[in-house]
């Protein structure tokens, strides 16, 4: 049998919620690339150690390397300075950071391929 309520009438509703404060992640250009990289290096790392290939036995040292080159250009800010010598060495210095980066993940996938 259908509930139905006549126009006018109050409508009694019992509900349970609760909201839970979560940390929101969300994913740049510069960390996608780290968890690309980071698995490539990890994976072909142990495939070279299963198979006997000698030229990724520092895969490890290979992903701290590759760490360090993406905090350093996630920490790398652009000058707020009103003055321009300021701002244009801060900026050449992020452009610098990135394109170590940048070079050391391209080295890496590089690297990769030839195994």
């Amino acid at each position: 049998m259908p509930l139905q309520k006549k126009p006018g009438d109050a409508l009694q509703t019992r509900m349970d919620s609760f909201v839970v404060e979560t940390d929101v992640h969300y994913p740049t250009d510069s960390n996608l690339l780290w968890n690309a990289i980071r698995k490539v290096i990890k994976l072909t790392g142990q495939l070279a150690e299963r198979e006997g290939i000698t030229d990724w036995r520092q895969y490890r040292f290979n992903v701290k390397q590759m760490k360090r080159r993406y905090r350093q250009a996630q920490k790398a800010r652009y000058s707020t300075s009103t003055e321009d010598a300021k701002k244009a060495a801060k900026a050449k210095a992020v452009h610098q950071a990135y394109r170590h980066y940048l070079s050391t993940a391209q080295q890496m996938i590089n690297k990769s391929r030839h195994t």
